[in-house]
């Protein structure tokens, strides 16, 4: 063929190479030629066609230079992307403003953040443009001169506007205060980092309780939780012997809503928010938890603690804002989830850093090259809060993409399909789980206690956002569309894994009033798993099933001891429906034809 030989049939007759003819072969070299041919002939069809078309814009503009004016249009760049209109509310200049405006006392109770949409930004410019054509002037004394009938509180104002009185509060006896103390920081404050421990304990020797207000607030709310995991009588509440009574008394000491909104909110505040959250969502009292988090976040946005800030270096205040912040925000994204509501602040709603991957005991060192430092062979107990705040992230994205109250639409299509959103968030959480640091990591073996209540924690949480993410796309008897999206048994996959790390993580030690809710999700997925197999045709393994859901209840019957809450989701679990006995419901499970499409392994 002439693919390997030099081919001459451009100057043999009929266009047939030599070799060709020398062995009877069809030379395919000339079908390359008509190919070659009719292109060639295109081409000179444009250059006549172009020839014309110079000829016609000679003929309407006889004076231009058409040459000329081509090397100009050559000489033209045209822009990659459009261009950004130029602002005068950048990041840096609004950290200008905040301090200026503190120096120009613009806004007298100091304290207080204002945003790039607020009307002192145009006072900033103001400035600016002050300075660029009249110089740098001293900064104007605004408030000389000031008349004191606009700017003085007066005396008709009702009490609730002035600094209240110092509470009367009754603190635990001061060996067992200690005990409750101790009992928060090994229980409650590994999974919510409040407050940097060697500090708070120096505090209260102190005795900075009996002398600052909310100090003494946020102790009493600390013994409260405290009590949840004593065996002390002692915090029991007088006249009962119920333990749903645990703490009680020392929480209703306690009202973190202010009467007066007037004076900027602290940082002590913001953590007693966060602590009384924390005691009443596995309350009686859970009602309110919601309201009390929007609240609390309204009022970190006030101070502006979602916005990041540039120090010379890592201060214990600085790292309490940072940590009360995530703690209140991570909360109002898990309570909105159950809730069905949404949480206060987006994710592009706040920009402040993530609390430093360092330990409560590194923070204050004598050698200060060494303070706020983790060292390198020992691993971090606040990782485990980094890589929650993570997934707290990704619940947030998956709430705004799945469960909207008005689907977002563009014309008449919607801007993107739900099968996008869940491969984007399943992406997501395969990232997440990538990233989960080598002692997180799930290992029912670990001898460290406290990895081992992390890292369930972790997966647990992990497992009920999967079920979060699909479980909207279950098939159900009202729609009977047909979904090619293995929904369900993802959310059967996860509801197992989950039921069997909580099995695991509860016989070392009781999971957190936060899991209660994703024990119950599992119990109910699996059941959803059971009943739905007459339907799609799907024959499950009803003894392991039973056996998981039996595992779920188990763990809502050890915790309703401690947390109010778990005993009303064993009761909806054990006496509404569902399960009866184990027996009963596996004699009333459907046959079917086929094997089930989907059986995950055990995590243990």
């Amino acid at each position: 063929m002439c693919y390997v030989v030099r081919c001459d049939s451009a100057e043999m007759p009929d266009n047939r190479c030599s070799n060709c003819t020398q062995y009877s072969l069809e030379c395919t070299h000339k079908e390359v030629s008509k190919t070659l041919g009719s292109a060639k002939g295109y081409v000179e069809s444009l250059e006549v066609r172009l020839e014309k078309m110079e000829k016609l814009l000679t003929k309407l503009m006889p004076k231009a230079d058409l040459a000329q004016e081509l090397e100009d249009i050559n000489d033209i760049e045209t822009p990659s992307e459009p261009s950004l209109l130029p602002r005068n509310d950048t990041d840096l200049q609004e950290e200008e403003l905040i301090g200026k405006l503190k120096r120009l006392h613009v806004d007298p109770p100091q304290g207080r953040f204002f945003g790039k949409s607020s009307g002192y930004q145009l006072v900033q410019t103001a400035l600016d443009i002050q300075s660029e054509y009249v110089g740098k002037v001293s900064q104007p004394r605004i408030m000389e001169g000031q008349r004191s009938h606009f700017w003085l509180c007066p005396k008709w104002h009702p009490e609730r506007f002035r600094t209240p009185a110092f509470p009367v509060y009754r603190f635990p006896e001061e060996e067992l205060l200690t005990s409750l103390v101790t009992l928060f920081f090994e229980t409650i404050h590994p999974f919510f980092p409040l407050f940097h421990r060697p500090t708070f304990e120096r505090s209260v020797a102190e005795g900075l309780h009996t002398q600052d207000p909310l100090f003494g607030a946020t102790l009493l709310l600390v013994c409260a939780l405290g009590s949840q995991y004593s065996d002390d009588l002692r915090v029991l509440y007088d006249g009962t012997t119920s333990t749903d009574s645990d703490g009680w008394k020392w929480f209703e000491q306690v009202s973190v809503i202010r009467r007066s909104f007037i004076p900027p909110p602290s940082l002590r505040e913001l953590q007693n928010f966060a602590l009384s959250v924390l005691f009443a969502s596995s309350s009686e009292t859970a009602q309110g938890c919601w309201t009390e988090l929007g609240t609390a976040l309204r009022m970190a946005q006030e101070v502006g603690a979602h916005r990041r800030r540039t120090l010379k270096g890592p201060t214990v205040e600085d790292e309490l804002w940072k940590r009360a912040f995530w703690v209140l925000n991570s909360l109002d994204r898990l309570l909105s989830s159950f809730s069905g509501r949404q949480c206060v602040l987006q994710v592009d709603d706040h920009d402040v850093d993530l609390p430093m991957e360092c330990d409560d005991e590194f923070w204050e060192l004598s050698d200060t090259s060494r303070a706020f430092k983790q060292p390198p062979d020992i691993p971090s107990s606040i990782a485990y809060f980094i890589c929650y705040i993570k997934l707290m992230n990704i619940l947030a994205y998956a709430m705004r993409a799945l469960y909207p109250v008005k689907r977002r639409i563009i014309g008449q299509a919607p801007t993107c399909t739900d099968q996008n959103i869940i491969m984007d968030l399943d992406s997501k959480l395969n990232d997440w789980m990538d990233s989960v640091p080598d002692h997180l990591r799930w290992d029912p073996t670990s001898k460290n206690k406290l990895f081992l209540q992390q890292s369930a924690t972790l997966y647990a949480t992990y497992y009920h956002l999967q079920i979060f993410v699909h479980r909207p796309f279950i098939p159900s008897f009202r729609n009977k569309s047909i979904n090619t999206f293995p929904s369900l048994a993802i959310c059967t996959n996860a509801a197992r894994s989950c039921c069997h790390v909580l099995d695991i993580q509860s016989r070392t030690a009781l999971p957190l009033p936060t899991l209660l809710i994703t024990a119950f999700t599992s119990t109910v997925v699996l059941l959803l798993n059971i009943w739905s197999g007459k339907r799609l045709g799907v024959a499950p393994h009803p003894k392991r099933e039973i056996d998981d859901v039996q595992r779920c209840l188990n763990i809502l019957k050890a915790c309703e001891a401690t947390w109010y809450s778990a005993g009303r989701r064993y009761f909806y679990d054990r006496n509404n429906c569902w399960t009866q006995t184990p027996e009963r419901l596996v004699r009333q499970i459907p046959k079917a034809t086929s094997r089930s499409c989907w059986i995950a392994p055990h995590p243990d």
